[in-house]
Formats: structure tokens, C-alpha cells, sequence
């Protein structure tokens, strides 16, 4: 596949009038950026992902090809294999680079033999069709008020009537509500089990459709999550159920627990720096949403937000790290490390980006910090709980983290959307039933097994922190060490 044609990209350049007028003649106007955009993407093919920095570059170009192309439904018909081909080449060379992020040889084969047959086709057909204009198609896609595409939400579905006399919603295109005579402003209540759900509402004027509205991918929760107290009080039986935990483990252990419906918490070492691997990985979750909508096109990050928070891609934090910081790696760090003092987590840091591929305190016993990147049980369970809070529409949530509710709930539903698997399958959540909705984020090297759990317990929603640090550690044990602190907290 490496360096099938540059004479392909120089074709390219060459039909390019450095405005791209002539591309957009040749194109549908809205491709002619993306056709640009693909001699990046080829050349950084041609160099390959063998490399954490290759592997870099090659993801970044192709997601600039990706976030170029067009939306299908504005793209003349005779142009849509040549847009469906730049898709797949650019998907093809992200699927590659995050095979190398996650030592997966079988995906990097598989993305790298779909980007090579996308070339193929493109270097047949010369990247160019016949001019035509966009299809008179839907227009702009229309979205529910609440929830938006990606957030979590807590059962009630809102929209805005513009031209009916009775609106219907449709749950993973089930019929599940309707509405006679809806007011200006309407909701339902979805009573539905927690999980994903692609919604829909229609609205009828004479018994026919005249308005669309959807939001898919959105994660319901059930309607006791909806409680966040701060931790006002410490519980002293769970203070000793922690220590009972903690104490006789053979490696280092940080953990803590909070209780969001009662407001009472507890740790046990939960003031000691650990090397933070990945956990971190929250600041820069929420430093990003401050500044960016994930709903924008302009901005297209929601891909690197979900993949970051669903199996902590160090590809996509990396990418986020840059866009925060305008291009800089240390302009981006600052920021999330003032994110992480503007939530309380001052015991954390986050001194630059991820190699791919790799006061009166309660410390009792705290591990060698083999990184700078390091963090604390108290701090995680924090940041766990100001992102609730800020999904709740509660002011001390929003003040914290600068987030509005809406981009709170899109946190929330990323942390909800966690792969299964691997140390990625965290610590807390093994021993719990399938079922049971958990906002988690882990984070592991050699000697380190971490997860900050958001567990939405029938008792209430509880946050759960174990940090576990020791030479060679093994998953095995590191998931007993969760087991008895969930049996410590007592979810259920």
C-alpha cells in the first residue's frame, strides 16, 4: 500500500488553482476542500503508522480528511462514489493508526487493507466526477432540543412545536409516546430500560409527517440517578470497611468512595500521588468542552471526545491536547491542568501528551512516581462528581467544571460508553451486574490498575475510586482489589 501513487497526490496539487477554484468545477464545491485535504492524508500514508510519531501524523491527516468531507446528502449523486471512496481511505488509515495505539496488529491490518482499496479505487477514477449540483435533499438535519446526539439524559425528551397538532416519539423505532394538541414547549418522560436509544419525534399537522427531529446514540438513565450531593460528611463505618480493604493489599492502594444520594464519603489513602496513566484524561475531557461544542461541525471533535473517554485513545487525546491549546502541546497542557484546579483535583497533573502505544492528608502509603503524570483517589472522585453535578443542571457542578448542562450530559454519556475488555474493562465493574449503568474512566501501565466509576446503583448513584500500583501487577488481582471495595460500598 506504501506510495501506491504520489504521482495521485501530485495530480492532485496540479488541479488545484491554490484557491481550489478548479477542483470545485471539477467537483461538487463542498469536495474541494476535501480533495485538498486528501493529498495531506496520502503523503502521510506513504511514510505508514510503524512509529508512535507516524502513527500520529497519520491519524491526524486522516481525521482532516474525514472532518472535510461532506455530509452524503449533499453531495450530487454523481459524485457520491467519489466522496464514499475518500471516506472509506480516510477511515481506513484512522482504523490503521489506532490498531498501533492499541497494539492491535489484526485492526491495523484491517484499516490498512480498507485504505488501500479506497486508493485503488480513487487512482482509477482520477478524483474527479461530473459537475453537478447538491441534491435539493432534507436540508440542515434537525435535532431534539434535549437530548442532543451522544448525552446522557434522565428521561425527559423536550422539543419545540413548529407545525403540529400532535407529535408522536419513537425509541429505537418503537412508537412510545404521543401528544395531542402539543403547547409551544413539550416533553415526554421515556420510561424505558437504561441504555442506548436512537430518538425520534415527529410531528403531524392533518395526520402527515411535517417535521422531523432526532437524536441518536443518546444514553438514558434511570430516574434515581438524578440525585449529586457534595460529600458533606464522612462515614465512618465505610472508613473502616476501606481500611480493611486497603491494609492488607500487597502493593500500593488508593481508594475512595462517595455516596451522592446520602452526601457522606470515605477513603482509605485517598490523598496519596500515583502515577495517573490515563485517568487524567478527564481534566482534558472537560478543559475541551469548555472551549469547544462537540455538536459543532467546525469543531468535528465528538469522535475524539467519545474514543478517548470509551477506550482512552491516546491518538485522540493528543489531537484534542493540540486544538486546546491552539496548535501547542504546552498551551494545551496548562489548560487542563487550570481545569483540573478550577474542580479541586490539586494534587493532579497533566505535563503533555500521551506516547502511543504507551494540607492534612490521607496518605498512608504512597507509591514510587515513576511519571509525571500523577493524581490522587480524592481528586477522580471529584471530578467524577462535579461532571454529575454539572449533568444535573447544579450550580456548584457548573461552576466548577465552566460547563453548561448539555455539554455535562455529552461527558457523561461518553464516560457511559466505555469498551469492554482488557484492563480497559476497569476494576469495579467486573464484579457488578452487566446491566448496571457505570460512567468509568480507567487507566493502566505496567504497574498501575485505576478506575474512577460513576455507578448508578439502585441505592442511588455512588462514585467508586481504586487506584492499585505494583511491580508487574496482574488484572486478576487488581479486579479482586475492586470487588471488595464495591463490596465495601456496598452497591447494589
Amino acid at each position: 500500500m506504501r506510495g501506491v501513487t504520489t504521482v495521485l497526490a501530485v495530480a492532485v496539487l496540479a488541479s488545484l488553482d491554490g484557491d481550489g477554484t478548479r477542483a470545485a468545477r471539477a467537483a461538487d464545491p463542498l469536495l474541494a476542500r476535501a480533495i485538498a485535504v486528501f493529498a495531506a492524508a496520502e503523503r502521510a500514508d506513504a511514510v505508514g503508522a510503524a512509529t508512535a510519531s507516524t502513527a500520529q501524523r497519520q491519524y491526524d491527516a486522516a481525521r482532516d480528511l474525514e472532518v472535510a468531507l461532506p455530509d452524503m446528502r449533499y453531495v450530487s449523486r454523481a459524485c457520491r462514489p467519489l466522496a464514499r471512496d475518500l471516506r472509506a481511505y480516510a477511515r481506513g488509515l484512522v482504523r490503521e493508526a489506532e490498531g498501533f495505539d492499541r497494539l492491535n496488529a489484526r485492526l491495523a491490518r484491517a484499516g490498512a487493507r480498507r485504505a488501500a482499496d479506497a486508493l485503488d479505487r480513487l487512482e482509477r477514477h482520477g478524483l474527479r466526477c461530473p459537475t453537478g449540483r447538491p441534491p435539493r435533499g432534507p436540508g440542515l438535519v434537525h435535532e431534539l432540543t434535549r437530548p442532543r446526539r451522544g448525552e446522557a439524559f434522565f428521561g425527559t425528551v423536550a422539543d419545540a412545536r413548529v407545525c403540529a397538532d400532535e407529535v408522536v416519539l419513537f425509541a429505537n423505532g418503537r412508537r412510545v409516546g404521543r401528544i395531542a394538541a402539543p403547547p409551544a414547549d413539550f416533553s415526554f418522560v421515556l420510561k424505558a430500560r437504561p441504555g442506548v436509544y436512537d430518538l425520534g419525534v415527529r410531528q403531524l399537522r392533518g395526520g402527515r409527517v411535517c417535521w422531523r427531529t432526532v437524536s441518536q446514540d443518546v444514553y438514558l438513565l434511570p430516574r434515581w440517578a438524578e440525585r449529586g450531593r457534595p460529600p458533606w460528611a464522612t462515614d465512618p463505618g465505610l472508613v473502616r470497611r476501606l481500611a480493611a480493604v486497603g491494609e492488607p493489599y500487597s502493593g500500593y492502594a488508593g481508594l475512595y468512595v462517595h455516596d451522592l444520594a446520602r452526601g457522606r464519603a470515605a477513603g482509605w489513602n485517598a490523598d496519596a500521588r500515583f502515577p495517573a496513566a490515563s485517568t487524567v484524561k478527564l481534566g482534558l475531557l472537560v478543559a475541551t468542552l469548555q472551549r469547544f461544542s462537540p455538536h459543532s461541525h467546525g469543531a468535528a471533535l465528538s469522535y475524539e471526545l467519545e474514543t478517548m473517554a470509551a477506550w482512552s485513545s491516546n491518538l485522540a487525546a493528543n489531537r484534542l491536547l493540540r486544538k486546546l491549546g491552539d496548535g501547542s502541546d504546552t498551551l494545551g497542557s496548562r489548560r487542563v491542568e487550570a481545569t483540573l484546579r478550577r474542580m479541586g483535583a490539586r494534587s493532579s497533573t497533566y505535563p503533555g501528551g500521551y506516547r502511543v502505544g504507551t494540607s492534612a492528608s490521607d496518605v498512608q502509603r504512597q507509591p514510587p512516581l515513576v511519571s509525571a503524570r500523577v493524581t490522587t483517589a480524592r481528586d477522580l472522585g471529584r471530578v467524577m462528581w462535579l461532571i454529575h453535578a454539572a449533568a444535573l443542571g447544579r450550580s456548584d457542578g457548573r461552576r466548577a467544571t465552566g460547563l453548561a448542562p448539555g455539554r455535562a450530559r455529552f461527558a457523561l454519556g461518553a464516560l457511559l460508553r466505555w469498551e469492554r475488555g482488557g484492563a480497559n474493562g476497569g476494576l469495579v465493574a467486573p464484579s457488578l451486574p452487566r446491566g448496571m449503568p457505570i460512567a468509568q474512566k480507567s487507566g493502566w501501565l505496567s504497574a498501575v490498575r485505576h478506575t474512577a466509576a460513576l455507578v448508578y446503583a439502585r441505592t442511588g448513584p455512588k462514585i467508586v475510586v481504586v487506584l492499585a500500583y505494583e511491580p508487574e501487577i496482574a488484572d486478576a488481582t487488581a479486579r479482586a482489589l475492586g470487588a471488595r471495595v464495591a463490596a465495601a460500598a456496598r452497591l447494589r
